[in-house]
């Protein structure tokens, strides 16, 4: 029974662990969606930035091959 536990135990947690991380990204796209109603693509693209991130500029499109932005801003 405990080898049970031993198994089982890190399975459920690392399940809730999953849906939380799920959950907080699921959250974070709706934000962002209802915060760039009625924005230009420019003010879309700075939003993306300063909010939420480089990685959010980058899945909205704003960078391309080209183009990069270091996390420090320059």
């Amino acid at each position: 029974m405990s080898i049970i536990k031993v198994i089982v135990l890190p399975l459920v947690l690392f399940g809730a662990y999953s849906g939380f991380q799920f959950y907080q990204s699921h959250a974070k796209t709706v934000e962002f969606k209802e915060r760039i109603q009625g924005m230009n693509e420019y003010q879309v693209c700075q939003v993306a930035y300063e909010e939420f991130g480089i990685e959010m500029a980058k899945e909205v499109g704003c960078l391309d091959a080209s183009e990069s932005i270091s996390d420090l801003g320059e």
